[in-house]
């Protein structure tokens, strides 16, 4: 990943960009020239404002089920959890709260009805949501989970509302996790670089045990007997440092949802309504009753 594991500038991040952008544009210029008998994405779809902004929303909402399923564990480990178990609890926020929105979705989209307007309203819900996540501290996890839950939930909602929607998920939500993660790996390098050492070294260890501190903290409790100068009372102080700027981090992740809901939200004013189509009707029956077939043998 660029940013992290390599520069951006590295010819494994490079290569891999280039690669992948290219093979897509040939798999488009395949699709659209090439006489196919059956094409595997049909192009003239994309022509159909209101398809592709039902899609584009499931796509752009998918994204954050994805995302926040690497980030949020990430966030618990790192700064909330003080046991494995507990820590467990809490990383199910993310799918707990997306499988609420579908359930409450199936149970409530037909009666509600205009389903365009459902889309925007829970669009907005779940950026207003997520992004109030930027309250948190090392000290209220629960306000935390209970933002990223609701947001999640209504997230789950619209995701369900608008029902070849796998590839165009993947992609974007590929996309959206490659943002996240390395918005929270720079900014991670960058707080905790600039603010951690000064707090740890005004506690009384040598400037040299820094680095050997930094990374002890990622690995835990035994480590942490093999930095110079290190007391229980200096190291309780370069934990709550560690923490703080942590979720200074994480804030900036969540801030970043808000360009995610703001396109998830205009594209649904451009979603259709279905009304019409939510109705008992069955298109096709293969069977009548337990066993006489319908269907042609």
């Amino acid at each position: 990943m660029g940013g992290s594991y390599d520069a951006w500038n590295s010819a494994h991040v490079i290569a891999t960009i280039v690669i992948g952008f290219t093979a897509l544009v040939a798999f488009i210029l395949y699709e659209t020239y090439v006489p196919l008998k059956e094409s595997l994405i049909p192009i003239y779809l994309f022509k159909n404002i209101p398809w592709v902004s039902a899609m584009m929303g499931v796509a752009l909402d998918a994204s954050v089920y994805y995302a926040f399923a690497i980030v949020w564990p990430t966030v618990v480990f790192s700064v909330y959890a003080a046991s494995l178990s507990y820590g467990g609890l809490l990383c199910c926020v993310t799918g707990t709260g997306t499988n609420a929105g579908q359930i409450i979705c199936g149970l409530l989209c037909r009666r509600i009805g205009e389903q365009r307007t459902q889309m925007i309203v829970t669009g907005i819900a779940m950026g207003g949501f997520l992004a109030a996540y930027a309250c948190a501290t090392p000290f209220n996890h629960i306000t935390a989970a209970v933002c990223l839950f609701l947001g999640t939930t209504f997230m789950g909602y619209m995701d369900t509302v608008v029902g070849l929607a796998g590839s165009m998920r993947s992609t974007v939500s590929t996309i959206a996790q490659v943002i996240y993660t390395t918005i929270l790996i720079n900014r991670l390098q960058r707080t905790i670089s600039q603010e951690v050492p000064g707090n740890l070294i005004a506690a009384g260890p040598p400037a040299s045990s820094v680095p050997s501190f930094l990374a002890a903290i990622q690995v835990g409790a035994p480590p942490f007997a093999k930095v110079q100068g290190l007391t229980t009372a200096i190291e309780a102080v370069g934990i709550a440092a560690y923490k703080l700027e942590a979720v200074h981090a994480y804030r900036t992740v969540f801030y970043s949802t808000i360009a995610f809901s703001t396109l998830c939200i205009i594209f649904a004013f451009f979603a259709p309504n279905v009304d019409d189509r939510m109705t008992d009707d069955i298109v096709v029956k293969l069977h009548q009753g337990k066993d006489e077939e319908i269907g042609e043998k």
